[in-house]
């Protein structure tokens, strides 16, 4: 009985420590020239235009947000300020081991191919 009941225990454990297979949000881990370029040129397809993006994007948590500049700012120099729309979000997930920024807006992905990320509850 003591013995079925260690067994029983040791087999509810292992399933509560499953591997997740599904997407998991994530972030970069030590992204290099390569990884930023992947990522801005995913970022200018989806919106359109070229952007430029911190180093440390998506290194310190999952998501990415960009506010679209207004054509009134495009054209004078950049005296008009942001739209007051709703900005542009992007979001990192871990699947196995691919990770893929994802535009939140339109659920289009790309593949980051020279990326290492790490599940956003992983320890450091």
């Amino acid at each position: 009985m003591k013995r079925a009941a260690i067994l029983a225990a040791a087999t509810l454990l292992a399933a509560c420590q499953s591997v997740e297979t599904g997407p998991r949000a994530a972030v970069l881990v030590a992204p290099d020239d390569t990884v930023r370029t992947e990522l801005v040129s995913a970022v200018s397809e989806a919106l359109g235009t070229k952007v430029r993006l911190s180093s440390r994007a998506l290194t310190d948590q999952p998501t990415l947000t960009i506010d679209a500049p207004s054509q009134a700012r495009i054209e004078n120099g950049g005296d008009q300020g942001l739209l007051m729309g709703r900005p542009d979000r992007f979001s990192l997930w871990l699947t196995g081991d691919t990770c893929a920024v994802r535009h939140d807006q339109t659920d289009r992905e790309w593949v980051l191919e020279n990326a290492r990320c790490k599940p956003v509850n992983a320890a450091r």
